[in-house]
């Protein structure tokens, strides 16, 4: 298979949609979040209608497995084991558009069964999720320094 070998890596992210609060303008606006939940509205109804071709059912079942944390939750705590060794996930503690518990409570399944490698970390500076590396002439150092180790961990663990 053409992904056999692939991995991800993710930094600030992982959760299910319903337990981030992306509703920030850097991120996504009030409109684009009504846009998207009246998408995927429509989605369903085309789905439900035979409007889509059924072959594309299990990548669809796992994209919307990702939309809830209730929704389809065996079926993306299934594929979340079968990828286990294939994911690893970096929050950051003053995340608050995707706080670390919700990527914990995605990644690792409802039972916190489901070991995918998952870090918590904290900058000795002041960050967000939109700017976890701000460009501080004054903290350059500290923050070049927590940018080369967390993405040098990205890097070992894709190589």
């Amino acid at each position: 298979n053409y992904f056999d070998k692939s991995k991800l890596f993710i930094f600030c992210g992982g959760p299910t949609f319903d337990i981030m609060f992306p509703v920030a303008k850097a991120i996504l606006d009030s409109e684009a979040y009504k846009s998207m939940h009246k998408f995927f509205k429509l989605f369903d109804d085309y789905l439900n209608k035979g409007k889509i071709n059924r072959s594309l059912l299990p990548e669809i079942k796992y994209f919307k497995s990702l939309l809830s944390q209730y929704g389809l939750r065996n079926i993306r705590e299934e594929r979340l084991l079968e990828l286990k060794d294939k994911i690893f996930a970096i929050s950051l503690i003053k995340d608050k558009v995707v706080p670390p518990e919700s990527v914990i409570n995605t990644l690792n399944g409802s039972q916190k069964k489901i070991p995918i490698r998952t870090m918590i970390t904290d900058f000795p500076y002041n960050y967000s999720h939109e700017t976890p590396f701000p460009v501080d002439k004054n903290q350059r150092e500290i923050v070049n320094v927590n940018f080369e180790n967390i993405f040098g961990l990205a890097s070992s663990f894709l190589v």
